[in-house]
C-alpha cells in the first residue's frame, strides 16, 4: 500500500466511523429500530469513504497530485480560516502563499516519486513532469527539470539543452520581500516609491527598479537572474509551446491570483503581470542567434549595454500572445511595467527532506 492509500484509508475510516455513530444517534432519537439504524448509518459511512479514497488520487489541470483533495482540514484549513478574517484582497494573496508553504513539504515529497529520475533524466514532453516545489530562506521556487526546447522561433538551429536542473521562483519577486533586503541596506528603494509603500500591494510584483537594484536583490538572496534561455524555457518547456493567453488586469495583480498564467513547471505570471528582467544582455550587432551564454552576452560587468525582459504586462496587448516576446532596457531604470523573479543553480542537497 502506497502512502497516498494508507493516509486516504485511514482518514476515510476515521470520518465514516464518525459519520455512522452520529446518524446511529440521530436515527434512536428518532425512535429508529437499532438494525435498520446501523444498517443506514454504515452504508453512508461506506459511501463516504468511497468518495475520499477516489478523490485522494486525483490530479489538477496543472498536473500537480491534489493534495487538498488528500488532506481533509488541518493544515488547509487553517491556512484558510486565517485568510477568510481578513476582508481584503491582500487577505487573498495571503490565503492562498500561506496554504502553499504549509503544504510545500508534503506536496514535494509526493512529486518526488523518483528523485535519481529527476536528476539523470530529460523530460521529452510537457505532460510528462510533476510540479516540484520547494522553499529557500522563506521564498517558494519550482524546479525545472533537465530537457531540450527550440528557442525563439523553433528552427532547428536554435535548440537550447540543459544537462542539469535548475530552481526559478514560483512567484514574481513581491514588495514584501523586496522590502526586506532594503531594511537590511542592501537594496535601494524603488524609484517612484509611491507603489512599493502602499500596504495593500504588499504581494504585488515590486516594481519601478531598474536591472541595477534588482541585481543587488539577487546578490542578499544569493540566487541570480534567469539567462534570456532558461526563462524562455520554463515558459514553453519541451513542448514548444507557441501561444499563451495575456489575462492580465488593469494593474499588477497579486502575485499567483491569476490561475490561467501558470507554466507547465508550476510558476505563476510568466506570460502577464509584468514583464520580467534576465541576465541577457540585448546588443544584436555583437550577440546573434543562435543563443550561446558563453559568447559574452551574459556579462554581468558590463554596466552600459540594455538588458533583455521577457514577457508582457498589465500594459501590454491581451489576448492571444507570443512567448518568444522580448524587449529591451536600459539596466539604470526601472517602469512601472517590469519587475523580476530569480533563479538557483540546483545541488544535490536541495533533496534533503524531500525524499
Amino acid at each position: 500500500m502506497s502512502l497516498q492509500e494508507f493516509v486516504a484509508t485511514v482518514v476515510a475510516g476515521i470520518i465514516s466511523s464518525v459519520l455512522a455513530a452520529f446518524l446511529a444517534l440521530w436515527f434512536q432519537k428518532q425512535g429508529g429500530k437499532s438494525i435498520v439504524t446501523h444498517v443506514i448509518a454504515a452504508g453512508v459511512g461506506l459511501i463516504g469513504s468511497l468518495i475520499l479514497v477516489a478523490g485522494f488520487g486525483q490530479t489538477n489541470s496543472s498536473g500537480e497530485i491534489a493534495i487538498r483533495t488528500a488532506i481533509p482540514v488541518t493544515q488547509t484549513a487553517i491556512a484558510e480560516e486565517w485568510a477568510l478574517v481578513h476582508a481584503t484582497e491582500t487577505a487573498f494573496a495571503n490565503q492562498a502563499h500561506a496554504t502553499e508553504i504549509l503544504l510545500a513539504t508534503v506536496q514535494s515529497t509526493a512529486n518526488f516519486r523518483d528523485l535519481p529520475t529527476i536528476i539523470s533524466t530529460p523530460v521529452e514532453n510537457n505532460s510528462q513532469w510533476i510540479s516540484v516545489t520547494k522553499e529557500f530562506d522563506g521564498v517558494l521556487m519550482v524546479l525545472v527539470p533537465r530537457g531540450c526546447f527550440f528557442m525563439g522561433e523553433n528552427k532547428e538551429d536554435e535548440q537550447q539543452c540543459f544537462d542539469t536542473p535548475y530552481w526559478i521562483d514560483k512567484y514574481e519577486v513581491t514588495n514584501a520581500l523586496y522590502k526586506l533586503c532594503v531594511e537590511a541596506k542592501d537594496c535601494h528603494k524603488p524609484v517612484p516609491p509611491d507603489l512599493y509603500v502602499d500596504p495593500n500591494r504588499a504581494d504585488r510584483p515590486v516594481t519601478n527598479i531598474g536591472w541595477f537594484d534588482a541585481k543587488d536583490y539577487t546578490n542578499w538572496r544569493k540566487c541570480r537572474f534567469p539567462t534570456e534561455a532558461e526563462w524562455e524555457y520554463a515558459l514553453r518547456g519541451v513542448d514548444n509551446i507557441t501561444s499563451f493567453e495575456n489575462t492580465s488586469g488593469s494593474d499588477t495583480s497579486f502575485v499567483g491570483s491569476n490561475l490561467s498564467d501558470i507554466s507547465w513547471i508550476g510558476a505563476y505570471d510568466m506570460i502577464g503581470n509584468v514583464s520580467e528582467w534576465t541576465s541577457t544582455i540585448y546588443d544584436p550587432k555583437k550577440f546573434g542567434h543562435p543563443y550561446d551564454a558563453k559568447d559574452g552576452r551574459e556579462d554581468l560587468t558590463d554596466k552600459i549595454s540594455e538588458r533583455i525582459t521577457r514577457a508582457y504586462s498589465f500594459g501590454d496587448f491581451k489576448g492571444t500572445v507570443d512567448p518568444t516576446h522580448r524587449t529591451h532596457s536600459d539596466p539604470r531604470y526601472g517602469s512601472q511595467f517590469t519587475g523580476f523573479r530569480c533563479v538557483r543553480d540546483f545541488q544535490l542537497s536541495d533533496l534533503d527532506g524531500l525524499n
